[in-house]
């Protein structure tokens, strides 16, 4: 699943999920966690959560890709 900035359509991120067809999603109230369902109900249903990274986390991973780019 991709989570896309609306004003500039940029694709943000890409989240591991492993049912397409979301049919709602919705972040927590503290903004730390995204929620999505999948399935239009009875056992086909299921519920995916993510965790925002922290800054420092998403800094991290930054500069690991940036270092992996960099190598011949």
């Amino acid at each position: 699943m991709a989570v896309w900035d609306t004003s500039s359509f940029e694709r943000l991120i890409n989240l591991p999920a492993y049912t397409p067809g979301f049919s709602g999603t919705t972040f927590s109230p503290d903004g730390n966690v995204l929620a999505g369902r999948t399935g239009t109900g009875g056992e086909g249903r299921t519920l995916h959560f993510w965790r925002a990274p922290s800054w420092a986390e998403t800094e991290q991973t930054e500069a690991g890709e940036r270092a992996g780019a960099a190598r011949p």
